[in-house]
């Protein structure tokens, strides 16, 4: 559900010229994090089950309530910190009096594109 999302802003952010490099790197770390949760599940199975005398069943259970929802909690709250590291940002730049800098923040690619074309 956030895949789209994430690879959005990867390719918004990422200038031009770097996107494809972006684009493989961001898979990369994806797959290797997805990649190694069936390794994690089993231990973090056996330690719930451990720490609170339960089940296989309920042990895993708990162990996948962790990771398929808070995944998700982690991944807002990662989504909200970068919001707010970028209105920072924006705020720095705006105090500073450079609004070129700002388009240039934000339009970094606008001028090769058009030189392409050209």
């Amino acid at each position: 559900m956030w895949v789209g999302v994430c690879l959005s802003v990867v390719v918004e952010l990422v200038p031009e010229k770097l996107r494809t490099t972006g684009i493989g790197l961001y898979f990369f770390i994806i797959s290797n994090i997805g990649g190694n949760m069936q390794t994690i599940v089993p231990s973090v199975q056996s330690a719930i089950k451990n720490a609170f005398n339960l089940t296989d069943l309920q042990a895993f259970r708990g162990a996948l309530y962790i990771f398929f929802p808070g995944e998700y909690v982690i991944g807002s709250a990662l989504f909200l910190l970068t919001l707010l590291v970028i209105k920072r940002d924006l705020r720095r730049l705006n105090e500073q009096g450079s609004s070129t800098s700002i388009t240039n923040l934000l339009y970094d690619d606008y001028k090769s594109r058009n030189s392409d074309e050209e």
